[in-house]
């Protein structure tokens, strides 16, 4: 599977409440192309409906200090630090 595919697949696992396997295929999907942003804000989104909160709140928090402006990563970060019990 190349890249694209890879992040069809994992939407695709995400629409069916299998974020386990999103995270699965995103993380091979960083790894080719550690500089994309839709990968990670994916990822990110992935890791959060899969309850590795840690690795979220990190990944967000790169993605928002690359785009502070983008308010659905931002949006993201909050979610995740209130669901971390960390409402700052």
């Amino acid at each position: 599977m190349d890249t694209l595919e890879l992040y069809r697949a994992a939407q695709g696992w995400l629409a069916e409440g299998q974020p386990r396997e999103a995270v699965r295929l995103l993380d091979l999907a960083a790894e080719r192309e550690p500089g994309d942003p839709a990968v990670h804000r994916l990822l990110a989104l992935a890791l959060f409906r899969f309850a590795a909160l840690g690795r979220a709140e990190a990944l967000a928090r790169e993605l928002v200090a690359s785009d502070a402006a983008d308010v659905v990563e931002a949006l993201l970060l909050a979610r995740t630090l209130q669901r971390r019990g960390r409402p700052e």
